[in-house]
Order: structure tokens, then C-alpha cells, then sequence
């Protein structure tokens, strides 16, 4: 298959790295323009940067819409198939019908559940008991496209890092078989059933906050499932906390909600429902250290109230 891949961060790496290895020829890599990092330092995608280790030609565009000479470019390499992963742009219906066969995209849920921008951390968010994997033929709805093929795996205690990382990988393993079945023709792809779909929306700074009306259970997935970013925190004295692993305790308390009960080998605070038992944190401006070493010289004490 003559392919054009379309992908950006690190999840879009891994299928990009198992169709290197494969018999099909990768045409061009297309992925989202340099961006200014820390201290305005220009930094290149991962999907970028593996790119240009393999000698793959690298397409930048601002914009696809309307872009023509993106398309004619498109056009002339007479793609056999478009695969997309997490590209992070909308692709409009000219690019959608170009090529031999299909735009097919590897998408982190089992669809219709989680369409959208973030369905790894919602599958956390949500407590679903499965997550995994569709490989979809592209349209112009949301992730709504028929499904080709889907694999599941367990949530159960997973935090973002380790569920995003089976993800990718077994994303980018079905993604190769998926496209040796359309290149036989062994497969057809099955529509959704839109009365099941859920939605997964782009995860934002603020998301991360945590609300200790809540109950720890939930609580407790706030933090698993914003590990990496933007991190579950609250504030105490005006100081940000940011937290990294904890457990749920099914345990009641009188004192108020966001209330610290104690703060020793770890920090118990008080939910609407339930404790939550703090064993990793970070104070604003420090690193992240065990609750055990971090209490040894740190001010949070029982009896103080995280806003």
C-alpha cells in the first residue's frame, strides 16, 4: 500500500514506527506545524522527529481547508490509503475521498463510546470497566465513521501513563493488520450505533482542580487520569498542591470536606464521600516526592482545609 500518514504527539508515533517497519511505503508524514516550547524554543513533533530519522518526507500545513496546494500536492503521490492518528486537525471532505481506498484513523475507545479529543482520560474520568482501541473509516461527523476493527483491554487501577501507552501500542498492531485485510478486501467496515455514542471533550487546565465535595472515588480517578497533564490539585494557605497517587478510603469522618485528617506516611483528607489517602505529591515550585519524605519538612499539618 502507498500510504500518507497524518499524526502529531507521541501515541501517533508508535503506529507510525510499526509502518515503517511493515512492506508498505510511507509516501509522507503530515503533521501539525513547529511550535514555541519553554523559553520560546522551536521544538519538532515526535511524529516529526521520527520522520526525518527514517528520511520520510515531512508536511507542515497551517491549515487543511481551503489549502489547494496542499491538496494538489496530496493528489499527485496517488495514496493507496490515508492512515490518522491523532493529527489534530479536521480533515475536510476533499481529502477525505482521496484516496484508492479509505482515510482510516486509529481512535482510543471502543466506538461510539468516547468520541472526541480525549478518550483516554475519560475512559479513567468515567470509571469504565473497558477501554481500548477502533480502527475507523473517516468522515466528516466526529469519530462517527463505520468501524473496521476494535480490540479491548481492562481500565482497571491503569493511570493515564500506562493506558495511553498499551493504547498506542496496540493501536498501531491492529492499525497493521486492519490494513493488510482492506488491501485483500477481507473486510468491511460496520456502522455505529449512534444512539450508544459518548462523548470525550478536549481536557483543560482547569479540569484538573479537584472538587473534595466529591467522593473519593472519583477523586481518586481525577488524579489517574491527569498524572501527566495538567495534574489533579487544590490549594491550602494560598500554596498550590499537586497530587500524583492516592487511594480511595471507604471511610466516613465529621470534619469538613478538603479537610486534612492526617499527614504523615501519607495525607488522609476528607471527601464528600470517603477519604482520600494522599501518597505522592508535589508543593508548588518542587518536585514530586513521596508524602512519607515530603511531610518530614512541609507545613500541611491535620486540622488545615484545602480550598
Amino acid at each position: 500500500m502507498r500510504i500518507v500518514f497524518m499524526g502529531t504527539p507521541d501515541f501517533a508515533e508508535v503506529s507510525l514506527k510499526e509502518l515503517i517497519k511493515s512492506k508498505h511505503e510511507i509516501l509522507c508524514v503530515v503533521t501539525q506545524p513547529d511550535r514555541k516550547r519553554n523559553r520560546g524554543k522551536i521544538t519538532y513533533s515526535d511524529v516529526k522527529n521520527l520522520a526525518i530519522k527514517h528520511d520520510i518526507k515531512v508536511l507542515q500545513p497551517e491549515r487543511l481547508k481551503g489549502n489547494q496546494d496542499f491538496l494538489d500536492e496530496l493528489k499527485e503521490m496517488e495514496p493507496d490509503l490515508i492512515v490518522v492518528v491523532a493529527f489534530g486537525q479536521i480533515l475536510p471532505k476533499e481529502i477525505l475521498e482521496l484516496p484508492k481506498y479509505d482515510c482510516i484513523n486509529v481512535h482510543g475507545s471502543i466506538l461510539p463510546k468516547l468520541r472526541g479529543a480525549s478518550p483516554i482520560h475519560h475512559a479513567i474520568l468515567n470509571g469504565e470497566e473497558k477501554t481500548g482501541v477502533s480502527i475507523m473509516k473517516m468522515e466528516q461527523g466526529l469519530d462517527s465513521g463505520p468501524v473496521y476493527s476494535a480490540k479491548e483491554t481492562y481500565v482497571n487501577d491503569k493511570d493515564i501513563a500506562y493506558l495511553y501507552e498499551e493504547l498506542a501500542l496496540m493501536g498501531a498492531k491492529l492499525l497493521i493488520e486492519t490494513i493488510e485485510k482492506i488491501e485483500k478486501r477481507e473486510i468491511e467496515p460496520r456502522k455505529q450505533n449512534d444512539s450508544l455514542s459518548t462523548y470525550a471533550p478536549t481536557i483543560k487546565k482547569s479540569d484538573g482542580k479537584v472538587d473534595f465535595n466529591d467522593n473519593a472515588v472519583n477523586i481518586n480517578r481525577k488524579i489517574k487520569a491527569f498524572s501527566v497533564w495538567p495534574g489533579a490539585f487544590s490549594k491550602v494557605d494560598g500554596k498550590t498542591y499537586k497530587f500524583y497517587q492516592a487511594t480511595a478510603i471507604d471511610q466516613e469522618n465529621d470534619a469538613e470536606n478538603g479537610t486534612i485528617i492526617s499527614a504523615d506516611n501519607y495525607i488522609d483528607i476528607k471527601c464528600g464521600k470517603g477519604i482520600i489517602r494522599i501518597t505522592e505529591i508535589q508543593a508548588e515550585g518542587k518536585r514530586r516526592m513521596p508524602v512519607s519524605e515530603f511531610t518530614k519538612g512541609n507545613a500541611l499539618k491535620p486540622g488545615m482545609k484545602f480550598e
